[in-house]
């Protein structure tokens, strides 16, 4: 009794809470694809469960006919003629993934929006991507946070480009002549790779006031986990401006030589208004993971969090390592190990502090 007794004390002095920092304690579970799993612990903080997650085993892209349009509730296309459709050719997990087929088409605007219905006051948005063919030039608008369901140039908004045969930048537009840009290295993704795209879309608090931000990782295989943007301190808005962040707006354009030659393709995405997450990854630190798959939550309290588990590519009897993410974007530095395809006892062991 007065050795739980000092390790309940032991895990609340110093496991997470007093230092803001989630701490995982035990597990519960069978940890497989689509396995509920139970993670127990303190300082997880809050999460509404409102998720946008179109992967995972048994998911949307999964489950639907390949060969046809792509169509889930949320979702639209502000370019009608051109829709990605579901395909079994090529996937990230599982066997199939979304291909916006610029080849084809001959035309690569296709526009894939996600309205979550209101403007936001925070976006995380998580997904995997591939490009088939790159070559000596050409532009890839891959993602915009806008103000419109519109792959238009307007105001205010946040654009990834990718320029093949230049430099890559990330534009954040406040007014049509207020451009924040930052050049990231390298063409990401390169072609003939599956890159895993995340974002944290903070907007200013009221137009004018300048505590928005922008940050951007891109996690290219087998490489260290990358933050390639980190905009702080952000008039996201201008003053007097009613035009505010709402849509997700996907494979927005392929031309300038591009257009016609080449093929997209998404899985796994990922979209809520929380940085609040779970995720697994490939190595015992945080810092240290690359790779890492998202976890989509089924309920979440401060002490306890239930999900369905998602392997990803990882390979059942791989030992990998649990994370939560919290609110504030704190996270246990030193992950929880687990063996993928493990039967279901009940893991009860506290960390080492």
């Amino acid at each position: 009794m007065k050795k739980q007794l000092l390790l309940t004390l032991s895990i609340l002095l110093f496991g997470g809470l007093a230092h803001g920092t989630p701490y995982v304690s035990g597990l519960a579970g069978n940890f497989s694809n689509d396995q509920p799993v139970t993670i127990h612990g303190a300082g997880f903080g809050a999460h509404n469960l409102q998720v946008e997650w179109l992967g995972g085993a048994s998911g949307h892209i999964e489950t639907a006919p390949a060969g046809a349009d792509f169509a889930s509730p949320g979702w639209s296309f502000n370019l009608d003629r051109f829709k990605p459709t579901y395909d079994n050719s090529h996937a990230y997990s599982g066997t199939q993934s979304i291909i916006f087929d610029g080849v084809n088409t001959g035309d690569g605007r296709f526009g894939l929006t996600y309205d979550p219905g209101a403007p936001v006051t925070f976006g995380y948005v998580s997904w995997m991507v591939y490009i088939d063919t790159g070559g000596a030039s050409g532009q890839w608008k891959m993602f915009r946070m806008n103000w419109e369901n519109n792959v238009q140039d307007t105001f205010p908004e946040v654009v990834l480009f990718n320029w093949f045969g230049s430099s890559d930048t990330l534009n954040i537009r406040r007014s049509k002549e207020d451009i924040t840009a930052r050049h990231y290295p390298g063409r990401l993704p390169e072609a003939g790779e599956w890159v895993r795209m995340e974002l944290y879309l903070q907007p200013s608090s009221a137009p004018g006031v300048g505590d928005g931000s922008v940050e951007v990782w891109a996690h290219r295989p087998g490489q260290v986990i990358e933050k390639i943007a980190d905009h702080q301190n952000l008039v996201t808005y201008g003053p007097g401006e009613s035009r505010l962040w709402r849509y997700f707006v996907f494979q927005n354009y392929q031309g300038n030589g591009l257009g016609g030659r080449s093929r997209v393709w998404m899985d796994d995405l990922y979209i809520q208004g929380t940085r609040a997450r779970v995720e697994i990854g490939n190595a015992p630190t945080w810092s240290a993971c690359t790779q890492r798959e998202v976890q989509k939550p089924a309920a979440w309290d401060d002490s306890a969090i239930t999900l369905s588990l998602n392997q990803g590519t990882f390979a059942a009897g791989q030992q990998v390592y649990l994370y939560v993410v919290d609110a504030a974007g704190n996270v246990n530095e030193q992950g929880y190990p687990l063996v993928l395809g493990a039967a279901g006892p009940v893991i009860a062991t506290a960390q080492p502090l």
